[in-house]
């Protein structure tokens, strides 16, 4: 049976916090491959959102009493979920900390490889591939192309080339005790996290390991227009006052940064409600005008 080692400076401890809800089929196998990690100083805090299966219960139930790594948290009242992935960063003891989504896998050595990579960086990442589980295929995730300490380069290679699972990479836990300051998530957020985290102390990717599978269990990526859904302003704001108050930019740096930006917010609008990009252009120009937080 897995023990806990006891913290050292080679074998830190990591903290992996998985929120779920109703998801057992997911749970058992997401669980078990990290359970199976090669990596063993871990702790894992499992947070059931108040489930109405009873398999869930059962499930995490059944870990614990075979891995003592295993920490079963139960939410009495179901609560937004931007609160359950808050709680089990709140409950980390853990050096570094990862969220986990129930529908993900992970290569057996991926949390060793990230120990042993991530040095003085805030975070750090392997390369991924998407598995639509409908059908069994399998298509390579895109990934920004980083310089390894050039934070600008960094960035704006990132706004290029948005991936938002790189939120589920390892964190270094006190670098990102800032989300628990957070009122609430909004559409965006992990691409606003990654950001932030790349001008903290850096965001290291390791591009030639495909350690993570996005696991997608529809037949193929559906668009979600707005229709009151997407909301875009919150993003949009929170990334151009990240990008303007950094003093780890210079001017000219930030110009470009916010060009970049204010195109990529083009892009989300368009691509998500399937317009062109003048109309796109209009309704930014218009939200902006008027401070409204949503198109």
């Amino acid at each position: 049976m897995p023990q806990v080692i006891l913290p050292h400076e080679n074998n830190p401890l990591v903290s992996v916090g998985m929120p779920t809800y109703n998801r057992p089929d997911g749970l058992k196998r997401a669980l078990g491959q990290l359970i199976a990690q090669s990596y063993q100083n871990i702790e894992f805090l499992v947070s059931d959102n108040c489930s109405t299966l009873p398999e869930v219960s059962q499930i995490i139930s059944d870990y614990q009493s075979k891995d003592p790594r295993v920490i079963y948290l139960k939410q009495t009242i179901h609560i937004p979920a931007y609160l359950n992935f808050q709680y089990v960063l709140k409950m980390a003891k853990g050096t570094y900390f990862m969220w986990a989504a129930d529908d993900d896998e992970r290569d057996e050595h991926f949390i060793k490889t990230c120990v042993e990579n991530i040095g003085n960086h805030t975070s750090i990442m392997t390369s991924s591939v998407i598995k639509y589980r409908r059908s069994d295929r399998i298509v390579k995730a895109k990934i920004p192309k980083f310089k390894s300490n050039n934070q600008y380069q960094n960035l704006y290679a990132h706004l290029q080339k948005m991936s938002p699972y790189l939120f589920y990479g390892l964190h270094r836990r006190e670098d990102i005790l800032w989300v628990l300051e957070m009122t609430e998530f909004y559409d965006w957020f992990d691409v606003y996290f990654i950001n932030r985290n790349i001008l903290t102390n850096g965001f290291k990717l390791l591009p030639d390991y495909n350690g993570f599978t996005i696991g997608v269990d529809a037949e193929k990526y559906i668009v979600k227009p707005c229709n009151n859904r997407l909301e875009y302003m919150s993003f949009g704001r929170n990334n151009l006052n990240l990008i303007l108050h950094s003093d780890r930019l210079n001017i000219l740096q930030k110009a470009a940064l916010t060009y970049r930006s204010l195109k990529s917010m083009l892009r989300l609008v368009s691509h998500h409600e399937k317009i062109h990009k003048i109309k796109a252009a209009v309704y930014l120009l218009k939200k902006l005008k008027t401070g409204n937080g949503a198109l």
